[in-house]
């Protein structure tokens, strides 16, 4: 039997009809505690998961995947900024609906831009973000006939843009892999 400890990242290698399926089956061990069991076994606990579900689990269903003890200060503070930030829990989580949304968008658009073409943002074809937002701010809660989607949609991914450029150009991010 393996001895985790926090800050380990483990992966599940059994599952049964109590697990839930998690992103990638990779979790973080935030706590580590001994079983009174003839084993000797060890629970471990995971904030990535729903408060209810955090602990438990006994650790001859986990492997390791990372030793925390072998990782590097450097890798260890990349690993602490993302997972600082919560992109599933924050944002789509938040907003399921209208990002299906505006990736219908995305696509209506490369259809209209890009005929044939693999779906990537073209951005030659239009840098006027800020604009086209007012624009479709001033028309919200009713139907683009361009599209068949509501101009809020167009807002939202219009403003999407606008962000990941200006984050791009301070270079607080690289160029998306979806941008052209």
């Amino acid at each position: 039997m393996t001895n985790f400890k926090v800050g380990d990242r483990v992966r599940v290698v059994i599952r049964d009809g109590n697990d839930i399926l998690l992103p990638r089956n990779i979790l973080t061990v935030t706590k580590a505690t001994r079983c009174l069991t003839a084993d000797g076994g060890q629970y471990l606990y995971f904030d990535e998961l729903p408060k209810a579900q955090r602990g438990g689990w006994d650790s001859d269903r986990f492997e390791l995947v990372e030793d925390v003890s072998s990782v590097s200060s450097d890798s260890k503070s990349e690993a602490a900024k993302r997972k600082a930030q919560p992109i599933a829990r924050g944002v789509l989580d938040y907003f399921p609906a209208a990002l299906i949304a505006v990736s219908e968008l995305s696509r209506i658009g490369n259809e209209k831009h890009n005929p044939g073409q693999p779906l990537h943002h073209s951005r030659s074809k239009s840098s006027d973000h800020a604009d086209c937002i007012v624009r479709h701010l001033l028309d919200r809660g009713t139907i683009d006939p361009e599209t068949g989607l509501s101009h809020s949609v167009a807002v939202a991914w219009r403003a999407l843009a606008l962000l990941q450029e200006e984050l791009e150009a301070s270079g607080a991010a690289p160029k998306a892999r979806g941008a052209k």
